[in-house]
């Protein structure tokens, strides 16, 4: 199909250029198709040369052309051959080889056409230099080759090289950075950045840089991995990687499975370590779509959740850097649903109480909000409140208060709860002078700061009578702190002080209580409900 030359002829940049190109379609309209190989060639020359001219001021090269040109059309000398040839060179570098030959063949047909002879030209040699004037020059914004990527890699030492925040904005100020080289100039120019960002003494080259070659990836999608393959592949650039990375998190996409694999093996290595530089451009990788793809979900959920082991016997100075990762993950909003079970489902496994001791996974708790895992939390704590070690039991305390009750009381199981609490009250009741002071500071305040708890146990004790816990709590030693649970408990306090008295001759600890129930309800002068249970008692 034949190309519309008036469509061609809006593609045109310069007013003055497409005024020439204007009257060479005239000619071609009207038949004179030499006219229109002239006239096109004349515009191809003028447009060449304004070129040249916008980018002397700037390049003493391209001024010392310049004044060439203009010296030869103050002799009316022939110009445009000459033009065509410097602007092909390597210091002006603004034609490649192929358009160097095809400008040369408009120049010879302009030359069979402009001198008498027997050349006929042909609509189709019109068109085609018509065309070919337009594709190569008057279509074209001023383009700068190879040997102008100094000069932008030198701007890119001022602080005003990106004069916005925005870095939709700045991608814009890139795109139309790199939309003035010629194409075989681009890959040059962005390796010469990279280079740049590798090398550069100075803090705002650098991070000029960076911005450039994050923001490039739209303008070279195909081929922009090769850019940053070393910036991956050398662990002494693992930082750079990560600012490139946090600028434009969408590099991703254009990067193979196997250098996402080596992204990964870098993520496992900073999790070994003491603390994670970055973590917030870390989470923002793992968050990105494509460490959140089928192939690549799994292993990264694996990997964040491998908690190490830790033991109470030692005193580790060092935390486990995970949790502070996960959790900060399951706090960002980007965290999906089916990534979220994947950590819940990591974090099934058998935590112990030092484990718990770490701030962040006790947070982890919070945010999966887990029946299992405060399960296994409250488990941990339980094994240990009753320690003969009394400093594990100051432990396992400052563990247990550590969670808020209403986030996990009604989501753990009957028995736990019971059992909890019984090992609080042999704790806090040791016959012994080394025991958990925590422990026994918990106890006494159990009914004030876990109510739910007092009472289940109540139940417990009180459902029935031949259990072997009545036995054992329902003695002298329990009296007080039981009596206190007891009237604590005001929805069932007088059922249970009425199975008490049924237990009073046959049980001493049953009278003991109940002496000291009284005691407490002789001393609340001002509360009705107490006083009124003195009758029975």
């Amino acid at each position: 199909m034949l190309r519309d030359m008036e469509e061609l002829l809006n593609s045109v940049y310069d007013d003055d250029v497409r005024a020439y190109l204007k009257e060479a379609l005239k000619c071609y309209m009207s038949g004179s198709y030499r006219a229109c190989v002239i006239m096109s060639v004349i515009a191809g020359g003028y447009d060449l040369h304004k070129k040249v001219k916008s980018l002397a001021g700037s390049n003493k090269r391209f001024k010392e052309l310049d004044d060439e040109i203009e010296k030869k059309k103050s002799a009316l000398e022939v110009y445009e051959k000459y033009l065509v040839e410097q602007c092909a060179t390597e210091e002006i570098d603004m034609l490649n080889n192929n358009e160097l030959k095809e400008l040369q063949r408009c120049l010879d047909t302009r030359n069979d056409c402009a001198h008498p002879s027997n050349f006929i030209c042909s609509p189709e040699k019109a068109r085609d230099v018509y065309s070919s004037i337009i594709d190569i020059l008057a279509a074209k914004p001023v383009l700068f080759g190879c040997k102008h990527m100094k000069n932008v890699i030198d701007e890119m030492e001022e602080k005003t090289f990106f004069p916005v925040i925005d870095s939709n904005k700045m991608k814009v100020i890139v795109e139309d950075k790199l939309g003035q080289f010629q194409k075989k100039a681009i890959e040059p120019l962005l390796k010469s950045i990279g280079n740049t960002i590798k090398n550069t003494k100075s803090t705002v080259q650098k991070d000029n840089a960076m911005r450039f070659l994050a923001l490039s990836t739209d303008f070279i999608s195909e081929r922009y991995e090769n850019f940053i393959t070393d910036f991956i592949e050398k662990d002494q650039y693992e930082g750079e990687l990560l600012r490139l990375l946090d600028i434009n998190i969408d590099i991703l996409k254009y990067l193979s499975d196997i250098n996402i694999e080596k992204i990964i093996c870098k993520l496992e290595t900073n999790l070994t370590a003491s603390e994670i530089s970055n973590i917030e451009v870390w989470i923002k990788i793992i968050l990105s779509d494509k460490l959140q793809d089928e192939k690549f979900i799994g292993s990264v959920a694996k990997n964040i959740t491998s908690f190490k082991d830790k033991s109470l016997f030692t005193d580790s100075p060092n935390s486990d850097v995970r949790f502070q990762l996960v959790y900060s993950i399951l706090q960002n909003e980007k965290c999906l649903e089916k990534f979220r079970n994947m950590i819940r489902n990591g974090c099934y496994k058998q935590f112990n109480l030092a484990h718990f001791e770490e701030f962040y996974l006790q947070n982890i708790l919070i945010q999966l909000d887990d029946n299992i895992l405060y399960e296994t939390w409250l488990k941990a704590i339980n094994c240990y409140i009753n320690s003969s070690n009394f400093n594990y039991g100051n432990r396992a305390v400052n563990v247990f208060t550590s969670i808020a009750k209403e986030y996990w009381i009604d989501k753990v199981s009957l028995e736990l709860k019971i059992s909890l609490v019984m090992n609080i009250l042999r704790q806090g009741k040791k016959d012994s002078n080394y025991y958990s002071h925590d422990c026994a500071e918990l106890m006494w305040n159990l009914d004030k700061k876990y109510p739910k708890l007092v009472e289940t146990f109540l139940d417990h004790i009180f459902e029935n009578k031949e259990n072997n816990d009545i036995n054992e709590f329902l003695v002298d030693k329990y009296a007080k702190i039981i009596s206190r649970y007891i009237v604590s408990y005001e929805s069932k306090t007088e059922s249970i002080i009425n199975q008490l008295i049924e237990l009073r001759d046959s049980n001493l600890g049953a009278k003991s209580i109940l002496d000291e129930i009284k005691e407490v309800v002789v001393n609340s002068f001002q509360d009705e409900f107490k006083k009124s249970l003195l009758p029975k008692l």
